[in-house]
């Protein structure tokens, strides 16, 4: 019996598009290095969904063709979510305005498509 390998449209090309790249340590604006150790302790913290928030905005910002991120549930997605989008929080760890808007994690992800 022949096998034939089964391929989806969907599915990445692992000879031709996967880079993968494990991300240590970030930081949000002018804050000290967060390890980004994604622990349930971690997740709670502001500081360091905004210091992963950053950590993804640079990787997109140097991935032309996008970037795929895994997280461990859709509650941490939505934590995550809220924090990426939060004018206040950003605002009290240092994020700039830009007019009127805050420099949000989110707004920069946006800027980044």
């Amino acid at each position: 019996m022949a096998t034939k390998a089964l391929e989806a449209k969907h599915v990445v090309c692992t000879k031709r598009q996967v880079l993968v790249r494990a991300v240590g340590s970030a930081a949000f604006e002018s804050r000290p290095t967060v390890q980004l150790l994604g622990n349930a302790a971690n997740l709670k913290k502001d500081e360091y969904r905004l210091a992963l928030g950053a950590a993804v905005v640079k990787l997109v910002s140097r991935c032309p063709g996008g970037a795929l991120v895994f997280l461990p549930s859709y509650k941490v997605l939505s934590s995550l979510r809220w924090t990426w989008r939060d004018d206040r929080l950003h605002l009290r760890y240092g994020a700039e305005r830009q007019g009127r808007e805050v420099n949000t994690i989110l707004r920069r992800l946006e800027r980044s498509k």
